[in-house]
């Protein structure tokens, strides 16, 4: 396991405050945090907010996060790194029938 994410919910008087960040488990370097609040009447709405803000960020930090420690290994295959992005990519596009059917040029660059 390369990255952790934690967090903490708190609660004063009517206000919810969470938190969330997302940790390097091999230097400890913190990737990403951020803070979330709303009424506790709303904790429906706090925690649908809160969970999307943390999968779309955790997404895009993760991305970033590896994509420096690649580089930074300095691979003695550029084409490794090359196809690793390119998958990203490729997972990150969804699920939609058009994005399946799309044919795959990795193939065709060995």
């Amino acid at each position: 396991m390369r990255y952790a994410l934690e967090g903490s919910v708190r609660r004063v008087a009517d206000t919810i405050t969470t938190t969330a960040q997302l940790i390097s488990t091999e230097t400890g370097a913190h990737i990403w945090a951020d803070r979330f609040e709303g009424e506790r009447g709303k904790i429906a709405e706090l925690q649908f907010e809160a969970q999307a803000r943390i999968a779309n960020a955790v997404d895009v930090e993760l991305i970033r996060a590896e994509n420096r420690r690649a580089l930074s290994e300095r691979t003695t295959r550029p084409d490794a790194l090359d196809l690793t992005l390119r998958g990203w990519a490729a997972f990150n596009s969804g699920y939609a029938p058009e994005n399946l059917n799309r044919p795959s040029n990795i193939s065709s660059r060995r």
